[in-house]
């Protein structure tokens, strides 16, 4: 009865609809920054994450440069996917405002590599 009443619970516990995410998200997904989707806790949490680009350029990190335009145009793209992002996020939040979302940026050696959207049913 114990294992009745656990799985009863279980099963009228919502989901995140993924689905709608996924449209939501779906320019993004099928962009080039693109980087992983993830599902825990039985679809109750969702990871979207995307790469940050970083400009395309030989060593930056350690040498001088005649052109500023790889900086630039880096800059642009990651304000670009930000707002993307940032409209995505109010499309999913229309039809599902109880949903809490968060967001983590990971660093490696002081610059952002992943940025990643966390969706939790609550």
């Amino acid at each position: 009865m114990k294992h009745l009443k656990k799985f009863i619970t279980e099963s009228n516990i919502e989901r995140i609809d993924l689905e709608y995410i996924e449209i939501c998200f779906v320019d993004l997904i099928e962009s080039e920054h693109f980087r992983l989707l993830e599902r825990f806790r039985g679809d109750k949490l969702i990871d979207l994450s995307f790469n940050i680009p970083i400009p395309k350029v030989k060593n930056f990190a350690n040498s001088y440069f005649e052109d500023i335009t790889p900086f630039t145009t880096c800059g642009y793209e990651t304000q670009k996917l930000y707002l993307d992002i940032e409209d995505c996020v109010k499309k999913v939040r229309i039809d599902y405002p109880d949903y809490k979302i968060e967001y983590r940026q990971f660093t490696q050696l002081y610059k952002a590599n992943v940025f990643l959207i966390r969706f939790t049913q609550i």
